[in-house]
């Protein structure tokens, strides 16, 4: 899909969509959410990443909401910091082990 297209179609899904509206994409993991209106701010699209399970469902009730390249951009490097994995690994071995939810339909492909 072309730019052109994509951003038509992003457009569409602004000025379409129920406020918090989620539409899966072809990117495992990530959601487009419509936000709604806030003040004097407009509505707007975001991404949320949530982990999915082995069936393609969200592993939790929300995920990470991104706002914009610039927010992406910053928790990338904070993500990719290896003293996080090693954070997370060590959390690993003191947590009990959890189990996952089900799975849903409609995809917007990127």
């Amino acid at each position: 899909m072309s730019g052109e297209e994509r951003k038509e179609r992003l457009s569409r899904l602004l000025s379409e969509s129920d406020d918090w509206q989620k539409t899966r994409t072809d990117i495992d993991g990530v959601l487009l959410v419509k936000m709604p209106q806030y003040k004097s701010r407009p509505p707007t699209l975001a991404l949320e990443i949530n982990p999915i399970d082995a069936t393609g469902s969200s592993t939790k009730k929300r995920g990470i909401v991104i706002r914009s390249s610039e927010e992406l951009s910053t928790i990338s490097q904070i993500v990719s910091d290896p003293r996080l994995a090693e954070l997370a690994a060590s959390m690993d071995s003191v947590n009990p082990a959890t189990s996952g939810p089900k799975k849903s339909a409609d995809v917007f492909r990127v």
